[in-house]
């Protein structure tokens, strides 16, 4: 829709179509072969892809193949915001996540991503009852389920998100940002009320 007016679409496939990972998947398979022939070490979901190498040159080498195979066999081009090279000391992003040699964890978009998500149901002006911790609790376990996982180093961010929703909840609740009002609300009281803690999941066994 453009300005009220529909136009057909005649390139590539309308974003958010249940279908777009499955047509992803179907045309990008040819990439996977060809970076599996020239025995590449790649990961790759939907149009999201890394691909590792031992050194520079051979990532150059690996760039240029890319998109190269992309331009001329498929008509696709990588986008020059999302495609660059790194090394493993200092990291990069997949997925939601930020992967180094030193850690892996939650990227900063995907912090700030959960963090408007809380906004958005914790404002002064809604009522602290059953029906927002149960809310508050769906977005809590579906980021500590994907978050959490055996090869991840959460535990500090979780702790301190863990932190800022109590803050919010506090607000809530007495209509003001106050220190004092840690201990008028203590951590035993979010226990009582169903709250869920993103460290609780970090800390189960898998």
């Amino acid at each position: 829709m453009e300005n009220g007016v529909f136009k057909p679409t005649t390139v590539g496939t309308p974003q958010g179509e249940v279908f777009s990972p499955l047509l992803t998947n179907i045309a990008l398979n040819s990439l996977d072969w060809l970076l599996e022939h020239n025995r590449m070490r790649f990961v790759r979901y939907a149009d999201d892809f890394v691909v590792m190498c031992r050194n520079h040159t051979q990532t150059e080498e690996a760039l240029t193949l890319v998109r190269s195979h992309l331009k001329n066999e498929l008509k696709l081009k990588l986008s020059p915001e999302k495609t660059h090279i790194a090394s493993f000391s200092e990291g990069f992003e997949f997925l939601g996540f930020k992967l180094s040699s030193r850690s892996v964890t939650m990227r900063d978009k995907s912090v700030e991503k959960f963090k408007t998500k809380i906004r958005g149901i914790t404002k002064r002006s809604h009522n602290l009852d059953d029906n927002l911790i149960e809310r508050l609790n769906r977005i809590v376990r579906g980021t500590a389920n994907y978050f959490a996982t055996p090869f991840s180093h959460i535990r500090h961010p979780f702790r301190g998100l863990d932190r800022w929703i109590r803050m919010r909840l506090r607000c809530m609740k007495y209509k003001r940002k106050w220190k004092t009002d840690n201990w008028r609300f203590r951590l035993k009281h979010f226990r009582r009320i169903g709250l869920l803690s993103l460290v609780d999941f970090y800390s189960q066994p898998a």
